[in-house]
């Protein structure tokens, strides 16, 4: 029994290097979907291997935990660096393996730079219209015919919305 928990730990260890070692390639390939798509892979048959014997609740239960730490480390990479759309396709792909807690967490993070592109687009689109006429851009927006093109109707309509709802985003 003695020798068998050596085993079992030993194992560990190794699974446990062999899967930093392929979360380190991952975050380093990040930028290519494919190569992190290869390494999720190569952790999954690790796991596989290493449980094989423990049962299918006992490995799914392992592959889970294993490929929400990759990709949480993935997509902190691809944020870290800046690639907002490239974290959040990783999001959109892996969020059903992340902890609740962590793609709550996400989810908030990519409203909040919505959000912020959308103001920055309203932001631009008021400014090419009405340069500092602030009342001007106002009344042109809640007038009844008023019509937007592209994103910029997009973020008036969000706008317009947030206004609707009582929030206070100023004139």
């Amino acid at each position: 029994q003695r020798q068998m928990c050596i085993r079992d730990r030993n194992a560990d260890t190794q699974l446990g290097n062999s899967l930093q070692d392929t979360l380190n390639d991952a975050m380093a390939g990040y930028q290519n979907q494919g190569t992190v798509d290869g390494m999720m892979n190569r952790a999954i048959a690790m796991v596989e291997l290493r449980y094989q014997n423990y049962g299918t609740d006992r490995i799914k239960q392992k592959v889970r935990a294993v490929m929400g730490g990759m990709a949480q480390g993935v997509i902190n990479r691809a944020y870290a660096n800046g690639d907002n759309d490239l974290a959040e396709t990783y999001i959109e792909r892996y969020g059903r393996v992340l902890d609740p807690n962590v793609l709550n967490a996400y989810s908030k993070k990519v409203y909040d730079s919505r959000m912020a592109l959308l103001e920055e687009d309203t932001g631009a689109a008021l400014f090419a219209q009405f340069g500092d006429d602030g009342e001007a851009a106002y009344n042109h927006i809640f007038s009844p015919d008023f019509h937007g093109a592209g994103k910029s109707e997009d973020s008036i309509t969000w706008m317009k919305g947030m206004s609707d709802k009582k929030e206070s985003w100023g004139k």
